[in-house]
């Protein structure tokens, strides 16, 4: 393991020009620095995000950029994103999502402090407005999203750790736990079912991100996560 970098962040892109320079900027402005290293799987995107991916690379030696010959499913395109990755932590980025700039930090914090953890997640806005930042998401007080406890029995009542979860990549490398590439929605609560039997998962009470409801029909996320309420 490389362990220059505490964190990898998987961009899986198809579908995001209008949105991947601020994701860029979200991740590299985070507090952790140059520790976060950026995975973006462009999934045979028919948009040009190359062309604004490529005017970070040359002064960004933490972000890798490949891309797919054919379009893959989000959790294909995130095990693809993993395997590349050298972090201790994994999170997925989604292109059009952003964070608090103290969330990768703190939610790697809290993964460091108990090691029985294998992942963490908290509480999130809405925006209906594209390219909308955390601080910009707070002061409009959009609507909120408070993520319920986690609990095994709680996951039949669905999927509630959010689109902003941070986990260990030894959940991967050790015991060998993916994404179902095979699966259009639902695979993170799938993953999160196999995960909860090896670690315990915690919700970090804390408002982390936020969940953009701009482009969810053109981009491929769960539809659980476009009709969030």
């Amino acid at each position: 393991m490389n362990n220059e970098y505490l964190i990898s962040a998987i961009i899986s892109l198809f579908k995001g020009e209008k949105f991947i320079k601020r994701r860029l900027e979200d991740l590299l402005t985070q507090t952790l620095g140059n520790k976060v290293e950026i995975s973006i799987i462009d999934s045979n995107s028919p948009e040009n995000e190359k062309a604004i991916i490529d005017l970070f690379l040359p002064n960004h030696p933490n972000i890798k950029y490949v891309r797919t010959a054919e379009t893959e499913s989000m959790y294909a395109a995130w095990n693809r994103g993993i395997k590349l990755a050298t972090g201790k932590y994994i999170t997925n980025a989604n292109a059009d999502d952003r964070l608090a700039g103290f969330a990768l930090e703190q939610l790697c914090e809290a993964l460091e402090k108990d090691e029985s953890l294998g992942l963490v997640y908290g509480d999130y806005f809405i925006s209906p407005e594209e390219n909308e930042d955390f601080e910009a998401a707070k002061s409009k007080n959009r609507r909120v999203i408070v993520s319920r406890e986690f609990s095994q029995i709680n996951l039949f009542n669905g999927y509630m750790c959010g689109p902003q979860s941070v986990w260990r990549r030894d959940i991967h490398t050790k015991h060998d736990i993916w994404f179902d590439g095979s699966f259009d929605i639902a695979g993170d609560y799938k993953f999160v079912c196999e995960v909860s039997k090896r670690y315990k998962i915690k919700r970090v009470r804390h408002f982390w991100g936020i969940f953009s409801l701009q482009g969810r029909r053109e981009q491929r996320v769960p539809k659980c996560w476009q009709n969030t309420s």
